[in-house]
């Protein structure tokens, strides 16, 4: 199982080895290696969220998730659209909130019944790094023979069918003629452009030229006596566009996965994902898993930023691969250069699968891009408008494509074979490089087309469904369903949905598949997985990980819900914590408090009435549990935060003129104990205060001294005194008469 470096606070996106940026006009174009670029470190540190958006899981058994959009309405959220089955993209105004405060509003959203967790909407952009580089070499493709692809062409023998490589990135220029034929119709999850035009859902061309080359690296027509020869070479491998990020390789983390999402529900047989970033996502493993479920290979560049991680290793902060390719069951693709040796720019670590070339690797690009393009910041432009234009591309971005490229081939000879058959073999197959065996700089190896076409696949295990009990305050009961050909089992535990995956138990297939995990934190939720797996070839093969159980919470993990009871007060209740020794309930004026204590209660007790809310005002509640564990008192975490306010009706007021008086009157107000009338001479603004009534039947009142000719407006509006203290109700429409 991979290592998952799962960091928020170390984010940032990238797009492994777009075309070519400003910053790399001065790289060494022979070496290819890239100039100093130490003002990345902040960009792989800093946190990049799209403002206000973020990811809804909802519970398994929770209603129709339409049916909590009244429920977020209280947060000022709304739903923008639907990302998964099961998972919502909402917005919410939370521009002028602190980062504590946006903490507690996702702990807020949280807390509603049928919401599961709660992530922000990661940005995914193209980072500048391993740009592609103009070069002295023609139109040679040393790639294709380093991994044996035309022995692999060979190896294929008649095949009927097609194969399908989704690629999930800028989109693809469909009328470029290296490609033309091999390219199907594709769809387009990103709204806009970066410069604000909408773009339609059909609109999949590219407008930044990296998703073409991609293209072209896995496909381009080898038939045709122009430009290159695509790896998958003479075969029927086509290209399904699924069109993520933009014209400045933008995107964001909801498009990524209703692009995988879609990819899978078209029957790609392998989906290409040469963009990342270095923060874990649930929601975009959950995307993963749903695409080797529909028998899906993956495979995900290992990103670009290998210096500047080292750099930031020596100062104390361990980074290794961006996601999707350090998810499990996703082929992660390093470069090489043509001594097979590590290009020094491509990420390395726990992980890592494979490598394949990845150094001025020719590819087609767009002719509109290629025509106003600046040659000394992109690199040399190669061919014209008959045979297309080309352009050399360097990076992780360029290595993946070719191991999409022999995942098609493979799965054309061999339609039998699974998504995860074709991604271990792969591995299984590959030429080992640097260190016998397994290491970090090369995973299993340079991936070699040949012997992959000349070998069968080996049956992989089959794939185990975990469950949780919570066992008291420090234990979680953990059991697994048995998985078919699994040799034995690997336990793996987080803390929290974004914390980093340690292994914590290794069970053979003999071994009990339940144990009770000890000693852990009180009131802490923690996330399981399992893996099966097989020995091949003396290597440990893994089937696809369990789906992740988490939020298996501890016994004093608290949820507190309020409802006001019109003017009277507030109705407060809370989950019983069997461990619990009593409870602790606190108020506040304000979001951010102050809390005071108002209310402290046995462990039966798990309800409060407030009776001393002043009408119309806003209070926030939270509460504690408590108990005493080895002679101390121990309390939970405070619950979610709930808001409310009790409420006077809004009066009905009729007025008219008699006698050069204003005759007013207004409906009796339940729960009222007077009523303020207020005076204007203007309909929106300048009211002011022209009498107090006491007595909630006083529902009547004459004002004085209207001058002729002039219109006069007036409100209304109850009042309730509770503990000495004036609360108002909603004041009444306007009303105007005219002398």
């Amino acid at each position: 199982m991979k290592k998952r470096g799962c960091i928020l606070a170390l984010v940032t996106a990238f797009v492994m080895a777009a075309t070519a940026m400003p910053a790399f006009a001065a790289e060494d174009r022979e070496s290819g290696e890239i100039p100093d670029k130490s003002w990345q470190q902040e960009q792989i540190q800093d946190v990049r969220q799209v403002q206000g958006e973020y990811l809804v899981q909802y519970k398994e058994e929770a209603a129709e998730p339409s049916l909590v959009e009244e429920e977020l309405s209280e947060y000022d959220a709304s739903v923008v659209e639907n990302v998964l089955p099961d998972v919502q993209l909402i917005e919410a105004d939370t521009a002028a909130l602190s980062k504590k405060e946006e903490i507690e509003f996702v702990k807020e959203v949280e807390s509603l019944d049928d919401v599961e967790y709660v992530e922000p909407n990661i940005m995914v952009r193209a980072a500048d790094t391993a740009a592609s580089a103009k070069a002295k070499e023609s139109y040679e493709q040393w790639g294709l023979n380093k991994i044996k692809a035309p022995q692999a062409w060979n190896k294929m023998g008649v095949v009927s069918g097609s194969a399908t490589v989704a690629v999930v990135d800028t989109g693809v220029d469909g009328n470029h003629p290296d490609l033309k034929g091999r390219v199907k119709q594709g769809k387009t999850f990103i709204k806009r452009n970066s410069r604000g035009s909408a773009y339609g859902q059909n609109a999949w061309a590219d407008d930044e030229g990296h998703g073409t080359q991609v293209s072209g690296i896995i496909s381009a027509n080898a038939r045709n006596d122009i430009g290159i020869s695509g790896a998958a070479g003479t075969y029927a491998v086509n290209i399904l566009p699924v069109k993520v990020l933009d014209d400045q390789g933008n995107g964001s983390l909801a498009d990524v996965i209703k692009g995988i999402e879609y990819a899978a529900d078209q029957g790609a047989d392998v989906i290409n994902l040469s963009l990342g970033f270095y923060s874990y996502s649930v929601f975009l493993e959950k995307a993963v898993q749903y695409a080797q479920q529909k028998g899906c290979v993956l495979v995900a560049a290992s990103g670009n930023e290998a210096e500047e991680l080292a750099e930031l290793k020596e100062m104390g902060i361990s980074i290794g691969m961006g996601f999707p390719a350090a998810l499990d069951g996703v082929l992660a693709v390093g470069a090489t250069k043509k001594d097979d040796k590590r290009a020094s720019f491509s990420n390395y670590g726990d992980g890592l699968d494979v490598v394949a070339p990845g150094l001025f690797i020719m590819s087609p690009f767009p002719e509109k891009i290629a025509k106003t393009a600046n040659e000394e910041e992109i690199g040399e432009i190669y061919g014209n408008h008959e045979s297309g234009y080309y352009l050399k591309m360097s990076g992780t971005s360029g290595a993946a494509p070719h191991v999409s490229a022999a995942a098609a081939l493979y799965q054309l000879k061999n339609p039998a074979a699974s998504g995860m058959e074709i991604t271990n073999h792969l591995r299984n197959t590959a030429r080992d490089l640097g260190a016998k065996g397994y290491d970090i700089y090369y995973g299993w190896g340079l991936l070699d087309a040949e012997k992959a076409l000349s070998q069968k696949a080996a049956a992989i295990p089959g794939r185990s469904t975990v469950s949780l009990k919570n066992k008291g305050i420090r234990s979680i009961q953990v059991s697994w369903s048995p998985a078919s050909a699994a040799e034995g089992y690997d336990v793996y535990r987080a803390s929290g949905l974004t914390g980093e995956y340690k292994k914590i138990r290794a069970v053979s297939a003999s071994g009990s598949r339940s144990f009770l995990d000890k000693g852990l934190e009180t009131d802490t939720n923690y996330c399981y997985k399992v893996s099966a797996y097989k020995n091949i070839n003396g290597k440990k093969v893994y089937g696809i990980a369990s789906e992740p159980e988490f939020c298996a919470t501890s016994a004093l993990y608290m949820t507190l819900k309020g409802k006001a009871k019109g003017y009277k007060g507030i109705r407060l209740s809370w989950n019983r914590s069997k461990k619990a020794k009593g409870y602790i309930l606190y108020r506040a004026t304000k979001r951010t408090g102050p809390y005071k204590r108002i209310y402290k209660v046995g462990r039966k007790t798990t309800h409060y009435f407030d009776r001393k809310a002043v009408a119309g005002k806003k209070y926030y509640y939270r509460v504690k549990a408590y108990l005493r564990e080895n002679g101390k008192t121990v309390y939970s975490d405070a619950s979610n935060i709930v808001r409310k306010k009790t409420t006077l009706k809004r009066p009905a007021l009729e007025a008219r003129v008699e006698g050069g008086r204003a005759l007013l009157s207004w409906n009796e107000v339940k729960g009222a104990q007077g009523y303020q009338i207020y005076r204007s001479k203007k309909k929106r603004k300048g009211y002011k205060k022209v009498a107090a009534i006491q007595g909630k039947s006083a529902t009547s009142y004459a004002s004085q001294r209207l001058k002729s000719g002039k219109r006069y407006y007036f409100k209304v509006r109850a009042y309730h005194k509770t503990a000495g203290k004036k609360g108002y109700g909603t004041f009444s429409f306007p009303k105007s008469v005219k002398r």
